[in-house]
């Protein structure tokens, strides 16, 4: 992988009309060497201010990307992301919109390439498909796991810039998820909402 990346739009549950936000906030990670730790770049004041760390053994750097082997990883630990909160299960610690942003050669296997997560309440995560080609994005809410799945046709041996993005929709039920290439929809939008709510939003 040669670079991460976390856009973060923030917006309280209680706003019933999306305003216009065209300057989030971005940390964006840069990896340069295989020993680390790597501190993210901020714009607009970056999503959180923590580093990423290799866990693990076997990382090595070629290329102009680092390489992480089967158990080996990036943790940057508790991110201090403050989302808006309501007491609401359904609404509460939602975000406006989010993006995570992965740079670098897609590996074979089905495995994470950028997760955030809190344990057994919510997960956003973008992962490599089993079917090469494809991205997969697994989120978690309430202790329940939907996974939604990208089209086709991504490169597994040349670079790729991909991602996920959330809208949250705060007048109708969830949002949408829009996998990313080359910063561009690749793929129609596709609806979330959390199973087994009623409310009029997520």
């Amino acid at each position: 992988m040669r670079i991460i990346r976390i856009h973060l739009i923030s917006q309280p549950p209680a706003v019933t009309k999306r305003k216009p936000m065209s300057d989030p906030v971005i940390s964006t990670y840069d990896f340069g060497n295989a020993t680390g730790p790597f501190a993210p770049t901020q714009t607009n004041g970056g999503a959180t201010t923590q580093s990423l760390a290799i866990n693990g053994s076997g990382a090595s750097y070629s290329g102009g990307y680092l390489n992480l082997p089967a158990d080996c990883y990036l943790d940057a630990g508790a991110l201090g992301i403050t989302l808006p909160t309501d007491s609401d299960p359904a609404l509460t610690q939602t975000p406006a919109a989010m993006t995570l942003t992965w740079v670098g050669i897609l590996p074979a296997a089905e495995s994470p390439l950028v997760s955030m997560f809190e344990w057994a309440e919510a997960r956003f995560e973008l992962t490599a498909h089993w079917d090469p080609g494809k991205l997969r994005v697994r989120i978690e809410r309430s202790g329940t796991d939907t996974y939604l799945d990208s089209i086709g046709g991504l490169s597994m041996t040349n670079e790729e810039t991909v991602g996920v993005r959330w809208d949250d929709d705060p007048d109708g039920a969830g949002g949408t998820i829009t996998f990313l290439r080359d910063g561009e929809a690749f793929g129609p939008p596709q609806p979330y909402r959390v199973q087994g709510e009623d409310h009029a939003r997520h």
